[in-house]
């Protein structure tokens, strides 16, 4: 094993007569397979192509920037360890296609920095990883990124709910209050309420406990019956008997107003498409047959999961292209298209964006745009039209890899540009100039113009919505343009 080992990985001792076999494992050990699932991933599925030493050596160059006394020399065949200016170690590289070997380069190359400094040794091997993969993504692009074994199920239960009670909490001095109950949720049911002091969880004290820590410990609760002890506003204590189940955020909402139907949507996780259709029913029952249409609101929406973005799109169309991915791995290459059922009949819509809406919001609001389903109202959206995938890594971390680029259905890429509004808007006092602006820059066949406003009021939008949703006649015109908008970053 010993002889493939040094084969393998072509070790070559410069400095000291030392052999890899003599380099002790801490208590601290470090998974190889980390490494080499990684490197794999990065390298096969990564939009751009990559050299394996570059990123190998990003990757290490941030592992030893844990400790300031280590520095990394790079060479045309080799890496050498260097510990407060002494040569520890020189690795060969391996072929750049046995992704194995340059794991376990990694892997040598920080059990040397353990058996040289004793700094090094106390670092966790998960804050090793973090630092390998933090390195080496940050240098490809802003989306791309590594989540430790905490943070992936934060973002998990974001995406497909959890088992808990349904509230977010916070901190307030030195309490823990109820920000927000979700509803329907346990602690919905059982008439727990926003503005509530949580005292004590199965009979735990909360004093001086983090966020985090109460977090863990809610998930570390076994059986379904959590006891909660909680006062509101100087009242008395009362005690809420709570059974855990799947909590999943609706990321929902929806009002009738004016004869307008709104539906806001904060992200996108498992739920969103069908809340969406669920709002648009209850609007119709609310409405009673008197609408004069619809406004989508993904002010403000970062993105989530991209097949529910498709959802709702879709909801809104009867046919047509909803978007296309492409990257270097053919596997990336993805096309959406609309199936027939269009769920408010045919009302016209509207959509807010603004500098903030990005990712899976502006896929639903180029889709409707360019199938001529929508107009777009607001301020530029934010120009993310990248696609990540994410692969789960032997520690139980996650990779989230850029690996396709969004195409609308024209065909044109957003990506680092953003959507223009069909009709910027500045503020409620001008909404009938903006409206008349764009209109006047259609009928010339003016391309849109740059939306430099940083933020239109809630209200502004509202309005402008109001007077396109009460006037067929201004809509039309404005719906009317073959050559969707892009912005320019």
């Amino acid at each position: 094993m010993l002889k493939h080992l040094l084969t393998a990985i072509f070790i070559l001792f410069l400095s000291q007569a030392t052999s890899f076999a003599e380099v002790k494992t801490p208590a601290t050990d470090i998974d190889v397979n980390v490494f080499e699932v990684g490197l794999d991933r990065i390298m096969e599925v990564y939009i751009d192509p990559l050299d394996m030493k570059d990123v190998v050596e990003d990757g290490l160059k941030g592992v030893l920037g844990l400790d300031s006394s280590f520095t990394l020399e790079s060479e045309s065949t080799h890496f050498t360890l260097v510990y407060k200016d002494e040569r520890k170690e020189t690795v060969l590289f391996p072929e750049k296609s046995k992704i194995e070997d340059w794991a376990k380069l990694v892997r040598t190359i920080a059990l040397k920095a353990q058996a040289n400094s004793e700094k090094f040794a106390a670092i966790s091997a998960e804050n090793i990883y973090q630092a390998f993969f933090d390195a080496i993504l940050h240098d490809l692009d802003r989306f791309s990124r590594y989540t430790s074994q905490e943070q992936t199920k934060f973002y998990e239960n974001r995406r497909i709910g959890y088992d808990g009670i349904g509230v977010v909490l916070a901190k307030k001095d030195n309490d823990i209050i109820i920000k927000k109950v979700l509803p329907d949720g346990p602690a919905d049911k059982e008439g727990m309420r926003v503005g509530q002091k949580i005292l004590k969880i199965n009979g735990i004290d909360l004093t001086d406990k983090t966020l985090d820590s109460i977090a863990l410990l809610l998930s570390s609760i076994k059986g379904d019956e959590i006891q909660i002890t909680a006062t509101y506003a100087g009242q008395k204590k009362a005690e809420f008997k709570l059974k855990k189940a799947k909590v999943i955020e609706n990321t929902v909402s929806h009002e009738l107003r004016k004869g307008i139907g709104y539906i806001k949507v904060s992200h996108f996780n498992k739920f969103t498409g069908i809340n969406v259709q669920d709002a648009i029913q209850k609007i119709k029952i609310e409405a009673k047959g008197q609408i004069k249409g619809y406004v989508l609101d993904l002010s403000d929406n970062p993105g989530g999961l991209l097949d529910e973005a498709v959802k709702v799109a879709d909801t809104f169309l009867d046919s047509g292209i909803i978007l296309t991915t492409k990257g270097r791995n053919s596997k990336s290459e993805q096309r959406f298209e609309a199936e027939k059922g269009d769920w408010i009949d045919g009302k016209p819509l509207v959509v807010f964006i603004n500098q903030d809406s990005a990712s899976s919001s502006e896929i639903v609001a180029a889709a409707l745009r360019d199938n001529h389903r929508a107009l777009l109202v607001g301020t530029r959206s934010f120009g993310k039209g990248s696609v990540q995938t994410i692969y789960t890594l032997p520690n139980e971390s996650e990779l989230y890899l850029t690996w396709a680029y969004l195409y609308e259905p024209n065909g044109q890429v957003y990506h680092k540009k953003g959507l223009e509004p069909d009709v910027c808007v500045g503020h409620d006092s001008t909404a009938n100039i903006d409206i008349q602006e764009a209109i006047r820059d259609k009928k010339k066949g003016i391309e849109a113009q740059t939306c430099n406003v940083k933020a239109s009021p809630a209200r502004a939008n509202r309005l402008v919505a109001d007077i396109l949703l009460s006037h067929p006649t201004l809509y039309a015109e404005l719906n009317q343009s073959d050559q969707p908008a892009l912005a320019g970053r």
